[in-house]
């Protein structure tokens, strides 16, 4: 029961960590942080390895909902998403760039997916402005990813020469 609620405000959560906006951005950060160390406390969670308590608890709920989220974005992309919003958008900026060592092998299947996403645009960018273009969003989530990977690269030559 706890986890259906929680993926409930997954998602919307989310949304609002990848938020362009610092407040907005912040605020859910500190909500996610605090739902995670919630779940702990309660065992509904088991704690993160010594990775995730280094990249922070947002990570470490986010490696535990790993499964569901990827499968959840990737449904979107496949079969859901005609076009790039600001909303999916924002989720996918949120996983990619705030994802732990754990989740990042599972990054591959959210970049797959999104870059052979069904995105129709039915007007010209100037007229669409309200949401993002297609490659926009697509850019800003391989550019994350890409980050992603650096630092795992970084984290890895560094406990190789500990």
């Amino acid at each position: 029961a706890v986890h259906t609620q929680v993926k409930r405000i997954l998602v919307p959560l989310l949304e609002k960590l990848g938020s362009r906006s610092l407040t907005t951005s912040t605020a859910a950060r500190a909500v996610l942080g605090r739902l995670y160390t919630l779940l702990v406390d309660d065992g509904s969670i088991a704690p993160g390895d010594r990775c995730s308590v280094v990249e922070g608890p947002v990570a470490a709920l986010l490696a535990s909902y790993a499964d569901y989220l990827v499968g959840d974005l990737c449904f979107q992309l496949k079969f859901v998403a005609v076009t790039a919003s600001d909303g999916l958008t924002a989720v996918l900026s949120a996983v990619v760039r705030h994802s732990g060592s754990e989740t990042v092998p599972l990054l591959a299947d959210v970049v797959c997916a999104l870059l052979k996403a069904p995105f129709r645009t039915s007007a010209p960018r100037e007229v669409r402005y309200a949401t993002p273009a297609p490659e926009e969003c697509t850019l800003r989530v391989v550019a994350g990813a890409v980050q992603q990977l650096a630092r795992l690269v970084c984290r890895r030559r560094l406990e190789m020469r500990n």
